[in-house]
């Protein structure tokens, strides 16, 4: 008991600071999405599912593209996943949100794709568009979400004639929407469901689908202002950012939906709103990009071992290009010894990496990691330090190349790095020793004067008497910008 209530308050800690704009704006966003992402988790039942009843369908994909977006391919996900795949859905609008999370995850979704397809209404008045089932005039929800599950499966379906119908069907001036229903007013979830389905064609459909997104989006700002109801404003925002329109207005909304969101991560206690919600936040924040949901290749199993258990998962699971970029702190140790380490390059929002007792024959796995502060590699067997492998490390504080046993001839490469301050050259003979009096040389003349040796003596200096220069003065400095160990 004593536990939960302390994560509740951390909970209230982090959503108050999220309301009072104490995070940058990317960094709220991505603390709301996986607070509501672990309410998520915990609402699923035994089975795999969400929700209850009628609902249980729309809850479950929703959640499932909910966690997809979010890069969180985990047992939530998985059950989530076969619980699809298990359970035939009762009309066109359930499976078209079901085919296209199935045909994501790789699914052989052909045969129900051709079935959809085949739903098609050619014989009303306005054809061209999908409802509820075969024996319904087309609507633009069900069209919309038809589409979509279309584009997530790369199937080339009727879509010319759906959007002829979509283009017939929409509003003009501020009510450039579409409707829920032929004798009904603009709708904004329908409204927001097309823009969304229409966006990826934009480029192919030239002719018709730039003018029809950009008056749905002007018509979407009218009809939602922030005072509308969460799930309208989530839809809008997935909906206006997956077309590129209205950014600074999505803007706005992002930050209703993180003052909106409740203390334990959902919003209002719904399993659809939040799923919603956190697609919207998932895509404002890009991580919920096509190419982050690629497979990363991780030939060696133990580097597929370490990365696993870093992020909470099994230790075969797949892991996704999102998965390798929620990692921040990695440690692989010769007590799992990892011979390749082929695919750690997409950990490129790691912090901290340590790896200890492998043989690395280049660190071009470090191009990219511009966010590490903390590098360990001792005992590795290094050869050479290449600046192309290292230059872009413009945050790293602190380096250890102690114990390589093999003579790293050249340290040129990390006189370029700003923000170093602590280097460990322990068990590599001088070379440390070489290292420091090059990064004293200020002025490049190969030697340290005694302007230099006073604007450098802030650093405390190797405490071997027999390493000084002749001449120098024989004393340590305990103000110091940089440090360097002893042999």
């Amino acid at each position: 008991m004593e536990d939960s209530r302390s994560y509740l308050w951390i909970k209230v800690i982090i959503l108050t600071c999220l309301m009072a704009g104490f995070f940058p704006r990317a960094n709220a966003n991505l603390t709301a999405l996986y607070l509501a992402t672990d309410w998520l988790r915990i609402q699923q039942a035994p089975d795999g599912s969400w929700g209850a009843d009628q609902a249980k369908f729309i809850s479950t994909s929703e959640t499932v593209t909910a966690l997809r977006a979010s890069g969180l391919y985990d047992d939530s996900y998985y059950q989530g996943i076969t619980w699809l795949e298990n359970h035939g859905a009762p009309n066109l609008d359930y499976q078209s949100r079901s085919i296209a999370e199935l045909s994501r995850h790789g699914d052989d979704v052909s045969s129900a794709l051709f079935t959809i397809n085949s739903a098609q209404d050619t014989v009303s008045g306005n054809s061209g568009g999908w409802g509820v089932s075969d024996q319904y005039a087309g609507a633009a929800i069900d069209t919309a979400l038809v589409l979509q599950a279309f584009d997530a499966a790369a199937y080339p379906g009727a879509i010319s004639n759906a959007i002829q119908y979509l283009k017939i069907s929409q509003g003009t001036g501020n009510e450039a929407g579409w409707k829920a229903s032929n004798d009904g007013v603009m709708d904004v979830i329908s409204t927001a469901l097309v823009v969304r389905a229409l966006a990826p064609l934009e480029a192919t459909y030239p002719l018709d689908i730039p003018s029809m997104l950009d008056n749905a989006g002007a018509a979407l700002i009218t009809h939602v202002p922030t005072t509308a109801s969460t799930l309208q404003i989530a839809h809008t925002i997935l909906a206006l950012h997956k077309a590129g329109r209205q950014s600074a207005y999505v803007n706005a909304l992002v930050q209703e939906l993180i003052f909106r969101q409740g203390i334990n991560g959902d919003w209002e206690s719904n399993i659809y709103v939040t799923s919603v919600a956190v697609q919207a936040m998932a895509a404002v924040d890009g991580i919920d990009a096509a190419n982050l949901t690629s497979s990363v290749t991780l030939p060696d199993r133990n580097l597929r071992k370490t990365m696993n258990l870093a992020l909470g998962k099994n230790i075969m699971d797949q892991i996704k290009v999102a998965d390798a970029h929620r990692l921040t702190n990695l440690s692989i140790s010769s007590g799992v010894p990892v011979s390749d380490v082929t695919g750690l390059g997409y950990a490129v929002n790691l912090k901290s990496l340590s790896i200890s007792g492998t043989t690395l024959t280049n660190l071009g796995f470090l191009v990219g990691m511009t966010q590490l502060e903390s590098l360990v590699l001792n005992n590795d067997g290094l050869f050479s330090l290449s600046s192309s492998d290292i230059a872009g490390l413009v945050n790293l504080k602190t380096l250890d190349l102690s114990y390589q046993f093999t003579s790293i001839s050249d340290l040129a490469a990390l006189a370029n790095l700003p923000s170093l301050q602590t280097v460990n050259l322990s068990g590599n003979g001088r070379l440390y020793y070489e290292f420091w009096l090059n990064r004293a040389d200020t002025d490049g003349d190969g030697a340290m004067d005694l302007q230099e040796y006073y604007a450098f003596s802030r650093c405390q200096r190797a405490s071997h008497r027999d390493e000084l220069r002749p001449g120098w003065p024989n004393h340590r400095h305990k103000r110091c910008q940089w440090q360097y160990h002893q042999i």
